[in-house]
């Protein structure tokens, strides 16, 4: 099993995130941070189950929230490049994944 490793891009995407929700409702950024490693250790068990999206990139959608873990798979790790909320822009995400 690979490590899953964020950039830090990606770090600071779930860090706002998990705040944005945690003002909605109280827990609800825990939620979101506890999808997010149920994502990630799903992708460190099984990292080509994920559809592919461009290059070697993939994305695991979480199942409670609108948001995709994206990484790309290197020999000695699972990179996550974007923590990314499905209803922002996609034009954004392929600029980072070109």
């Amino acid at each position: 099993m690979k490590p899953v490793v964020l950039t830090r891009q990606a770090a600071a995407e779930l860090r706002r995130d998990r705040g944005w929700y945690e003002e909605q409702g109280r827990g609800l950024g825990q939620a979101l941070v506890q999808e997010f490693r149920r994502g990630s250790a799903y992708i460190a068990d099984y990292p080509r189950a994920a559809p592919e999206l461009a290059r070697g990139y993939r994305r695991k959608m979480l199942r409670r929230f609108p948001y995709g873990i994206v990484y790309k798979e290197y020999p000695d790790r699972l990179l996550v490049v974007a923590v990314w909320n499905s209803s922002r822009d996609p034009e954004v995400l392929w600029s980072r994944l070109r």
